[in-house]
C-alpha cells in the first residue's frame, strides 16, 4: 500500500524513495516504460496526485505491477521523475530559444520569447497543471526545479551584458530564479480557468518580466 503522505501540500516525502530503479534498455521494456509515464499522467489530471496508486497506473498502462516496480520504488517517485522531465523540457525550450535568438532584437521582444517557448511547452503537457504544483510543494522537487535553472540562467546573464546589466553570477541566477517562481504561478492560473490556455494570463506574464527586467535596465 501506497504511503499516505501528499505530494501537493507542501509536505515533505523526504522519507521515501524517489530516485527510479533504472531505465529500460531494450525495445520493449521501453515501450511498457512510456505506457507507465502516460498512464500515470492521465491518471493524475482524472484523480490528482495524492488519490492515483501503482496498482491504478499498471492497470491503465496494461503491464504487471512488478514491471512498474522495476524501474519504481513508489507512486512518488514516478511523479518525481514527471516532474522532473516537465522541468527539463521547459528549461530545454527556453535554452533553444536563447541559443538561437538573434541578439540584436530588443529586449522586450527576447523577454516575450522566452515566455512563449515555456508556454509552448506547458501547452503539450497533459497533466502540466498537477506537476507544476508538485514542482513548487514539494521540497525535494522544488529544489531540483531551481538547480535545473542553472543553464537557463547563464545564457540570460549573457543577455543581460548585452542590455547593460552588468551582475555577479548569484545575482543573476536569483533575478531567473524569481522570473521562473513567477511564471509557475501565472503559468498555473492560465491553464485554471474555462480555456486551456489563457492568453491574456500570458500576456500579463509578458508585462511582469518587461518590468521586472527594467527595472535593471533603468538603474
Amino acid at each position: 500500500m501506497e504511503e499516505a503522505v501528499s505530494a501537493t501540500s507542501g509536505t515533505s516525502v523526504g522519507n521515501l524513495n524517489l530516485v527510479p530503479r533504472g531505465k529500460p534498455k531494450q525495445l520493449r521494456a521501453h515501450v511498457a516504460f512510456e505506457r507507465i509515464l502516460t498512464a500515470t499522467a492521465e491518471l493524475i489530471c482524472e484523480l490528482g496526485i495524492d488519490r492515483i496508486t501503482t496498482i491504478q497506473v499498471a492497470e491503465r498502462a496494461k503491464v504487471n505491477v512488478s514491471t512498474l516496480y522495476r524501474y519504481f520504488p513508489n507512486k512518488y517517485a514516478l511523479v518525481t521523475y514527471l516532474a522532473q522531465q516537465l522541468s527539463e523540457r521547459q528549461n530545454a525550450a527556453v535554452n533553444d530559444y536563447l541559443a538561437a535568438v538573434d541578439p540584436s532584437l530588443p529586449w522586450e521582444q527576447v523577454l516575450d520569447g522566452i515566455v512563449d517557448a515555456m508556454v509552448g511547452v506547458s501547452r503539450k503537457e497533459v497533466a502540466f497543471v498537477p506537476l507544476q504544483r508538485a514542482l513548487m510543494a514539494v521540497p525535494e522537487l522544488r529544489e531540483e526545479y531551481r538547480r535545473s535553472s542553472e543553464d537557463v540562467s547563464e545564457l540570460l546573464t549573457e543577455f543581460l551584458r548585452r542590455w547593460g546589466i552588468a551582475l555577479p553570477p548569484t545575482r543573476a541566477r536569483l533575478i531567473v530564479t524569481c522570473m521562473g517562481e513567477c511564471s509557475a504561478g501565472l503559468l498555473d492560473l492560465a491553464v485554471s480557468g474555462d480555456l486551456p490556455y489563457d492568453d491574456d494570463v500570458v500576456s500579463e506574464l509578458k508585462r511582469v518580466f518587461r518590468g521586472y527586467v527594467k527595472t535593471y535596465i533603468e538603474s
